[in-house]
């Protein structure tokens, strides 16, 4: 979606407005989001995506920043980014889900402030319609929004998206159970068992993290 929403900017709004297309990785997205990816850069973005990782330091009141990637540098399945975070902040979970905000949100964030050099900036996250229980109450005021629901007189929705999606040889091939975060605390225990029936190993790099840094 979000890769159908930038094509939908490009393609809508780049004379109108000065745009920006980020990619944070955590490290421990599935291999296929990478390649995905790779296309997408290709085939919509003329190769401009910017590609960071987080740079977690671990002085307590300390923020998080970013490095710039390549797509040869960049962390693909070790997971280095997600463990920096887990090291200072402690395992995510339901009662304190900060992995999105740090590895994500903060990382862009940062990047964004200093290649703009203002804090004034929206940032477009690609939500459908069919999921506007996820669009934040306070999106004007943190400066968000969601060009598919109040841009694009279209508003697509989940099937819309994956038919256009079928045009290309390249698209998306992770099956949804799995999805980018294949071992997302936020899944229910039918799609993690799914996961686990997959491939047991998807389980290997959580379990390391609560053997390892399960007390911080």
């Amino acid at each position: 979606t979000s890769a159908y929403m930038a094509h939908y900017l490009v393609q809508n709004y780049s004379d109108k407005y000065d745009m920006m297309f980020c990619f944070a990785n955590t490290g421990l997205e599935h291999p296929d989001t990478y390649r995905f990816l790779e296309a997408i850069d290709r085939e919509f973005l003329g190769g401009q995506l910017i590609k960071l990782e987080a740079l977690i330091n671990p002085e307590r009141g300390k923020g998080t920043r970013y490095r710039v990637v390549n797509w040869n540098e960049m962390d693909r399945g070790g997971g280095g980014p997600y463990e920096d975070y887990v090291k200072k902040y402690g395992i995510p979970n339901s009662n304190f889900p900060g992995c999105s905000r740090e590895l994500k949100k903060r990382v862009i964030d940062s990047y964004t402030r200093d290649a703009w050099g203002t804090s004034k900036f929206a940032s477009a996250i690609g939500i459908r319609v069919d999921e506007k229980r996820r669009v934040r109450l306070n999106a004007v005021e943190q400066q968000v929004l969601y060009p598919l629901i109040d841009m694009d007189p279209n508003q697509p929705e989940k099937e819309d998206i994956i038919a256009w999606f079928k045009q290309y040889d390249w698209g998306l091939r992770i099956p949804e159970y799995l999805g980018n975060c294949v071992g997302c605390f936020k899944k229910g225990m039918a799609k993690l068992n799914a996961v686990w029936w997959d491939d047991p190993k998807w389980f290997d790099f959580p379990r390391r993290m609560e053997k390892e840094h399960g007390l911080v």
